[in-house]
């Protein structure tokens, strides 16, 4: 004969879920945004108790490889939650990353899983909007024939 046991914990449970990010959006809302390396990061204090808190927000320092947007100098100081699960940055030290940032009232950067994206695709969202060449042709021709139709009315 088994015997199950269920055993429930009073700690609270940390999952992140993030929306589908949207580089350009992001980048437009974010008050700076890089693309860097981790240098170091700190570790996350125990409790009295012993017990780690993923959702402690941690200091994260990166060198700034590019600065996409902001006056950001060549590191930063970035806050977030300890653990990718509480939302927390979700890099190695030594990996490149891209981060879009916000400023708290405090005057420190802050970031977190979902404000995390490829460098390129950082990249990416800072280059301006191509114009296919099949719409900027019927642009064109639109424009000549509405000014075709123009000089004939007046002349």
């Amino acid at each position: 004969m088994w015997l199950a046991v269920m055993v429930a914990s009073t700690l609270a449970a940390w999952a992140c879920s993030c929306a589908a990010l949207d580089p350009r959006k992001a980048l437009r809302q974010a008050d700076a945004a890089f693309i860097g390396a981790l240098v170091s990061r700190d570790e996350p204090q125990p409790s009295a108790t012993g017990v780690v808190n993923g959702g402690q927000v941690v200091a994260h320092r990166f060198t700034v490889e590019r600065s996409v947007k902001g006056g950001l100098g060549p590191t930063v100081t970035v806050f977030s939650s300890a653990s990718g699960a509480a939302c927390g940055l979700e890099v190695r030290p030594g990996h490149r990353t891209g981060l879009f940032l916000h400023l708290d009232n405090q005057g420190q950067w802050l970031s977190g899983l979902c404000s995390q994206v490829e460098p390129g695709r950082l990249l990416e969202a800072d280059r301006p909007f191509a114009v296919p060449a099949a719409l900027a042709t019927g642009l064109l021709i639109a424009v000549a024939t509405a000014a075709r139709r123009s000089v004939r009315r007046s002349g």
